[in-house]
């Protein structure tokens, strides 16, 4: 029966749109540039840019995690999909709210409504973990190579020059753009440095661009560019030691959670009359939106605490 009313409304909701001409397309990105304000930074007041500014500390909560996903798409530049993801995220709740009702459970509307609303933005979290460690594993050895090419030249420019075949992406695009700044733009090895600073989203990389810029006045400090590389080499040593260590409690929560997803097929099979009472009675109503309320939590954190380690 609720199945029938779901697809009697999504009926009507289609006979709506196309009555009044509206592509439901448009109408679902319309309201997420409303809802996220995607274009609102154009129309900003200065007030309001002098109060963001002096915020200190990042954003919590839901704010945070649309405004990490977003700068985490333009770390691995993708930033024209984040329209795609808040999309998705305004039809995750319709889905989460529409599951829930045809299900038969009040409880589960803002669980399911808030946990499919943030699923396209632990999709980009997941997304950016594996971009990290890969991004600090080609770093590690394109740093290297580059210092030591560094060491023999005295010269940056022609450091990095003869290293470009041996860097991979999406290192290579950073350095090539470095090498034409100087060589074609005619821009200063200092400057071209300056630009590269904050592009990788990595500290250790920042502190050796910045080194890379004072060598440029003293180049008897090059040799100390040799142990901020070495600081990628302890990343990559203590990710190998926290691996098991990491992914221990990931198993856990997995085995765990199969158990209990498994208790309410079991219970079917073998007690119906608990199968009813935990489906169709309200206190089981609430504790199945409260176990579906943890797992969900449970898979975020599994995300986070999944992040490579990096110094800060």
């Amino acid at each position: 029966m609720n199945f029938i009313r779901l697809a009697a409304f999504l009926l009507l909701l289609l006979g709506l749109f196309s009555f009044s001409g509206i592509a439901p397309r448009a109408f679902f990105s319309d309201l997420t540039k409303k809802v996220f304000r995607i274009d609102a930074k154009k129309n900003r007041s200065l007030e309001s840019r002098v109060k963001e500014a002096r915020k200190n500390g990042r954003k919590r909560g839901l704010p945070g995690i649309v405004g990490h996903a977003s700068d985490s798409l333009a770390l691995m530049d993708r930033k024209s999909t984040f329209v795609f993801i808040a999309e998705l995220s305004i039809t995750g709740i319709c889905v989460g709210v529409a599951t829930a009702l045809l299900i038969g459970n009040i409880f589960l509307v803002p669980v399911l409504g808030v946990s499919f609303f943030l699923l396209p933005f632990t999709f980009v979290f997941f997304l950016e973990n594996g971009f990290r460690k890969k991004v600090s594993s080609e770093l590690e050895v394109t740093l290297s190579v580059i210092t030591n090419a560094y060491l023999r030249s005295n010269d940056i420019v022609r450091a990095v020059k003869e290293s470009l075949p041996n860097i991979k992406k999406p290192i290579h695009e950073i350095f090539t753009r470095f090498v034409a700044s100087c060589e074609i733009a005619g821009a200063s090895p200092t400057g071209a440095l300056a630009e590269m600073k904050g592009r990788m989203g990595n500290k250790v990389f920042d502190e050796w661009v910045m080194q890379a810029m004072l060598c440029q006045r003293n180049y008897e400090m090059i040799p100390m560019l040799i142990p901020i590389v070495e600081k990628l080499s302890n990343e990559r040593q203590v990710q190998a030691d926290l691996k098991t260590i990491m992914y221990d409690p990931v198993k856990e929560f997995v085995m765990m959670t199969v158990l209990c997803l498994s208790i309410l097929p079991l219970l079917f099979l073998i007690k119906r009359d608990w199968f009813n009472i935990f489906v169709f009675s309200t206190p089981g109503r609430i504790m199945m939106a409260i176990d579906i309320l943890i797992i969900l939590i449970g898979i975020y954190k599994c995300v986070r605490i999944t992040r490579p380690v990096e110094y800060e």
